[in-house]
């Protein structure tokens, strides 16, 4: 059986809602480096958080859905 992570294909927007692996859902708040960097914050702690664009299918496993603009 394989097994995929849609997370993989993710392109990642600002306002982006994503559930972590620990089950807490993040906010995109700024996508840094040319897009090579994403920052994160908790939307339930006061937590802020750094994460390779490469690297967001390993944190995270779902997007939630996008903030209206």
């Amino acid at each position: 059986r394989e097994v995929t992570n849609p997370m993989i294909v993710y392109k990642p927007r600002l306002g982006d809602k994503l559930i972590g692996e620990d089950q807490k859902l993040y906010k995109i708040t700024g996508i840094r480096n040319e897009g090579a960097l994403l920052e994160l914050k908790s939307t339930s702690n006061p937590i802020t958080i750094f994460v390779a664009t490469s690297d967001v299918f390993t944190y995270f496993h779902a997007v939630l859905g996008r903030d209206a603009e």
